[in-house]
């Protein structure tokens, strides 16, 4: 979990812990502790987002983290001279995290990079922008394609569990990539 600052990083748990029972989604994730206090979001920004980046790989190394939930006041002004929108800043910390997990399959990173993936879907799912929605997908299928056979490489000398769920997941989410490609002109004929 990522929150902005030391308050933050007492009230957001107590506060998702609340939502999560009220909603009886304790069998849909866990909640890692303590939260990243990672700063405003112009924090994140700066440098081409290397602190964003950073605040990732950290989050990374804890042990089974899937995505990353962040929680932002939205009580600036400005985010990189720009007015504050949310749509906007998650699209640009969807597309950062994108372009680090391709260059994490690229490495042969691939765990990192299917968590970089997700967290790309997540951001660009609460925009309105379909491109990106598309292309994020293609990207986290891209990673679990590339995990599904490396893992199934593997099988010959010992079994490897989910090797066939990476696969099945990477299909669906080239499905919905394509779906999403068929609102474009016919300039884009392939993912």
């Amino acid at each position: 979990m990522f929150v902005e600052g030391a308050g933050d990083a007492l009230a957001v748990p107590v506060i998702v812990k609340r939502l999560l029972t009220e909603l009886e989604a304790w069998d849909c994730l866990f909640l890692d502790s303590p939260p990243f206090i990672v700063g405003d979001v112009n924090r994140l920004f700066k440098k081409d987002c290397r602190n964003w980046l950073r605040w990732l790989g950290a989050a990374a190394k804890r042990r089974d983290i899937g995505a990353v939930l962040m929680v932002l006041d939205g009580d600036i002004g400005k985010v990189a001279g720009k007015p504050f929108c949310a749509a906007s800043v998650a699209r640009k910390l969807a597309q950062t995290s994108s372009n680090l997990s391709e260059l994490q399959v690229t490495l042969g990173l691939l765990d990192e990079a299917v968590a970089g993936g997700r967290l790309a879907v997540e951001y660009v799912d609460r925009s309105e922008d379909a491109f990106h929605k598309m292309s994020k997908r293609a990207t986290l299928a891209e990673a679990l394609h590339q995990r599904s056979d490396s893992r199934l490489l593997l099988r010959e000398s010992t079994p490897v569990l989910g090797a066939n769920d990476d696969l099945a997941e990477a299909r669906a989410l080239f499905a919905e990539a394509v779906g999403l490609q068929a609102e474009f002109p016919p300039d884009f004929p392939l993912l």
